[in-house]
């Protein structure tokens, strides 16, 4: 009896830590994720949806690959959290005011841009879903 008791304590034990350890893995990999995409998100705080318009309207390649390559990095990161690889409460301590701030405005505007085209409409749903689900969470006050 006494060896069925401490071999369910046991289970019970290692359960907990494994979980304990998920959590702690998915924080981290948030933290990290994170990290790198702030390389990416520099160019919708530096440029205003004016300029934005400018590049691609004037054809500006170069321009124009650096947004599109910083948007498809903040669509992989979007994508992360809407699918539980990254938490969704870290990324909002981490990024609100930032990401569904003060840049919003510059990425909300490039996937209008890209959404007139109908090859590329609802690549970016993951973004919206992220930011959407941000704003939810402002306005719960936490």
């Amino acid at each position: 009896m006494v060896a069925i008791i401490i071999s369910v304590l046991s289970i019970t034990i290692s359960i907990v830590t494994f979980i304990i350890s998920v959590r702690l893995d998915c924080k981290k990999m948030t933290i990290d994720a994170y990290r790198d995409l702030q390389k990416f998100l520099y160019v919708f705080y530096e440029y205003s949806k004016g300029e934005i318009e400018e590049f691609v309207s004037a054809d500006d390649d170069s321009e124009y690959k650096v947004l599109s390559t910083s948007l498809a990095e903040v669509e992989f990161f979007a994508t992360g959290v809407r699918n539980h690889v990254y938490s969704k409460t870290i990324t909002y301590k981490m990024a609100h005011g930032f990401l569904d701030g003060s840049i919003r405005g510059g990425i909300e505007h490039l996937i209008d841009i890209k959404n007139r085209y109908t090859d590329r409409k609802g690549f970016y749903n993951n973004t919206i879903w992220l930011l959407k689900e941000m704003d939810k969470k402002t306005k719960r006050g936490s």
